[in-house]
């Protein structure tokens, strides 16, 4: 293998997320306070059955909602940080996946639009070798290269040529 010459692409990988999981601001701070109650409403369930295979349960429950809080927060969170990126006018059209944040909505090769990563491999031209992959969450590969020849250089030590 030699590092003379490397190739980039790039493919989109849809999310597992599916498009019911894509809100607004106003629906995931409504999806966090109702997740908020539920777990509330099972702790106080949890705190009147002292069976043991109640008590199971109740726990498996609690974890489901206590998971499901966390998944609200996250979204939020990333919608404070794309809100901060979006020019005011953009705000208000700004999606979040509740079960997986970071994903974006992409178009795909079949020209449909999807949650998606768009995953970005490196590979040395002679022998085919992948050499580095990275995962963006930019819709596009415009400011991708940089990023890619980083890995590059981190994984195999030297700068390619080409």
């Amino acid at each position: 293998m030699n590092l003379r010459t490397i190739l980039q692409d790039c493919t989109k990988v849809k999310a597992v997320a599916g498009r019911r999981s894509y809100h607004r601001r106003k629906s995931l701070e409504k999806k966090l306070r109702t997740t908020r109650r539920v777990l509330r409403e099972v702790d106080q369930r949890a705190e009147r059955e002292p069976e043991d295979t109640e008590q199971r349960r109740a726990a498996a429950q609690h974890r489901a909602a206590r998971e499901s809080v966390e998944r609200m927060q996250a979204a939020l969170q990333q919608m404070q940080h794309l809100e901060k990126e979006a020019p005011p006018s953009k705000q208000a059209e700004l999606r979040v996946s509740a079960s997986e944040p970071e994903a974006r909505n992409m178009k795909q090769p079949d020209g449909g639009f999807a949650l998606s990563y768009n995953v970005q491999v490196s590979t040395e031209a002679q022998s085919r070798i992948i050499v580095a992959v990275g995962v963006s969450t930019a819709a596009n590969d415009t400011h991708e290269l940089l990023p890619a020849l980083e890995r590059v250089v981190e994984n195999c030590g030297e700068l390619p040529r080409e």
